[in-house]
């Protein structure tokens, strides 16, 4: 049968069908999509709208937004209007504003971000674990910040052949290689190394303590010296031992052209071959008594200065000198006043560019056995910090007295056993383009750290950067007035607990680590001294971090109201008071990564922990902040 006629639709009938396909379009979601935009409309008028997590977020959704993220005027443009604190970048001409590549302007602010906001979780886990192969057993290791180079003390199998090892990790390659070496003729330790311009090239001063015979024929004698830990001493060895504080130089156009991504047939390639080693060494300071704490400046006075702590029997003394030339000055700290019975030791010491000054902690206690002094409870040991003038005088030796001191801290028999004084980075930024604002008018406060014999963990005092109203320059200063260090010391019933741990704190301005290592995991053989890390735990004080950028976001994951915290965190004059100011981070790491340690490294400007063993030439990197999505470093 053939197929009937319909029949036409009556009027109510098409009225009812207009109105449901209004409403079912009133209710439908738009097709909005952005591919009708072309690419300069979202470049120069979208993007300046985002912020950095809105153009991660976006560009997982979005190819086209994916593509243009990796051009360069997106994130060059964020970073003249962001105010975020920017990882430092070495201070060349290929890291200014207008040659920052797109990956490199993407990484800095992406760390930025990504630190603030995985720093302040309980439990912060590594975003990467990559390894660089040193090729020869990593003996001490020292990072430069902002992630581009790394400086080691290397030896080979045998343990006869020593250097001082410069490798790269974020230049161009996913994976870190050597760039440069320096052969010295024995263990290199007390590694510091430090961005500094010399004679205006600006390059990597490394400065280290080694020590050896005074002649060749006692190490047969004697035997290997190299096998000694560094902070070992004997008293009856100063005849036959010799220590040296030397600071070598390297400039950073040599080592930029060494990690060039070109042939190797190319003629700049065979051009770098026949280049001589870079270093250059620029002061050395040699003596019977142990030396160690070496620091260096670029900056005092106009001048570069060298300094370093001299242990000698009679009273530690500082001894500096200018590395443009001539001989070094000798600074012996005048006695405490109230203390002058006692014998006074020199803890550890920094310059102070800003004021000349050297920032210097002492002890004053009877010349006896730590563990003699803890039974003698009226007899401190005392501690204090002190402020000398920096004085020179090549070739003397100077008895200097504070200008300023701080008060005195009675231990009653707990016995420091190390202090820590962290690096506010003086001098100017290695990239001004990128800073935010004047150096000085962001001076970190100086964090002075303190692990002590019967107490579990680690104290610590900040010293803050304040200004006089009338010049407006900033200045640290000590009052007497104020305690020094606050540590307390565990109950006596559970003081033993205390020996179990050794904490060791990887420095930082505003995002240190404490680092427990178990005396109980410490070995001493063929294959070199090593220790096993029982807890990584990072620090978070809001003293410390108010220093940095406000705007970037601070939250914690911890379920706590941020507002209360911040309420009370902040007195009535807008200081911090140090009670519930500090959260603790737990940093998660694989148990097989924390045994057999020979050395480990921190750099806070962009969360990345490198830690070596003494059993294998590989060094384990761990970034905790995300880079850039191009290099993935």
């Amino acid at each position: 049968m053939g197929q009937q006629p319909s029949q036409p639709h009556s009027s109510e009938h098409v009225e009812r069908g207009i109105a449901a396909i209004s409403l079912e379009q009133e209710h439908r979601p738009l097709n909005v999509s952005m591919r009708g935009l072309a690419n300069d409309i979202l470049v120069d008028h979208i993007f300046p709208l985002l912020d950095v997590r809105d153009i991660i977020n976006l560009r997982r959704a979005s190819f086209q937004i994916n593509c243009l993220s990796t051009e360069g005027i997106v994130w060059k443009r964020i970073l003249k209007r962001a105010h975020h604190y920017l990882p430092p970048v070495p201070p060349t001409s290929k890291y200014s504003l207008c040659n920052l590549s797109a990956a490199e302007a993407e990484r800095l602010l992406t760390r930025a971000v990504s630190l603030h906001d995985r720093y302040d979780r309980r439990i912060v886990r590594p975003l990467r674990r990559w390894e660089i192969d040193a090729g020869r057993t990593v003996l001490d290791m020292a990072l430069l910040p902002g992630g581009q180079y790394l400086v080691a003390s290397v030896a080979d199998q045998s343990r006869t052949r020593f250097a001082i090892d410069l490798y790269t990790t974020d230049f161009a390659y996913r994976l870190g290689f050597p760039v440069a070496r320096y052969d010295v003729p024995s263990r290199a330790f007390h590694l510091r190394t430090k961005y500094m311009t010399f004679r205006g090239r600006p390059g990597i001063a490394i400065t280290y303590v080694r020590r050896d015979y005074r002649r060749p024929q006692f190490a047969e004698r004697y035997g290997n010296i190299n096998s000694f830990p560094p902070e070992w001493e004997d008293p009856r060895w100063r005849r036959v031992l010799m220590y040296e504080c030397a600071v070598v130089y390297a400039p950073l156009d040599a080592l930029e052209t060494v990690c060039e991504d070109v042939r190797p047939m190319c003629p700049v390639r065979l051009r770098v071959r026949a280049m001589p080693r870079p270093f250059q060494v620029l002061a050395e300071i040699t003596s019977r008594s142990r030396m160690s704490n070496a620091v260096i400046e670029d900056d005092v006075r106009g001048a570069p200065l060298l300094a370093v702590l001299k242990h000698v029997p009679g009273g530690d003394r500082v001894v500096y000198k200018n590395l443009d030339g001539g001989a070094g000055t000798t600074m012996v700290c005048s006695p405490q006043p109230d203390y002058q019975g006692l014998p006074q030791s020199i803890m550890a010491f920094m310059i102070l560019p800003p004021q000349n000054q050297f920032l210097v902690v002492r002890r004053a206690s009877p010349a006896m056995d730590p563990d003699e002094l803890a039974q003698l409870q009226d007899l401190g040991p005392y501690y204090f910090a002190e402020l000398y003038d920096i004085v020179h005088a090549p070739g003397t030796t100077l008895t200097r007295t504070a200008v300023s001191r701080s008060a005195v801290h009675d231990s009653r028999g707990n016995y420091w056993h190390n202090v820590w004084l962290s690096d506010p980075g003086f001098g100017p930024s290695p990239s001004p383009e990128l800073e935010r604002a004047p150096q000085l008018a962001n001076m970190k406060p100086i964090v002075i750290y303190v692990s002590a014999k019967f107490s579990d963990g680690v104290a610590w005092d900040i010293v803050r950067p304040s200004s006089d109203s009338a010049s407006g320059i900033y200045r640290y200063a000590l009052s007497e007035d104020e305690a020094f260090v606050p540590i307390e010391r565990l109950d006596s019933a559970i003081e033993d607990l205390a020996a179990l741990f050794e904490h060791r704190v990887l420095l930082g301005s505003t995002r240190p680590l404490v680092c427990n290592i178990s005396r109980g995991g410490r070995r001493a053989g063929s294959g070199g001294h090593s220790f096993r890390i029982s807890v990584i735990r990072g620090l978070r004080d809001r003293c410390l971090l108010r220093y940095e950028d406000g705007s970037v976001s601070m939250d914690v994951d911890d379920g706590e109201d941020e507002s209360q915290s911040d309420a009370q965190s902040q007195s009535d004059d807008g200081e911090c008071e140090p009670a519930g100011d500090v959260k603790v981070a737990h940093f998660e790491l694989a148990d097989e990564d924390l045994r057999e340690v020979s050395s480990i490294a921190w750099d806070e400007t962009i969360g990345r922990l490198c830690v070596s063993y003494s059993r294998h030439t590989r060094i384990a990197v761990f970034d905790f902040a995300a880079g850039a999505s191009t290099l993935g470093c």
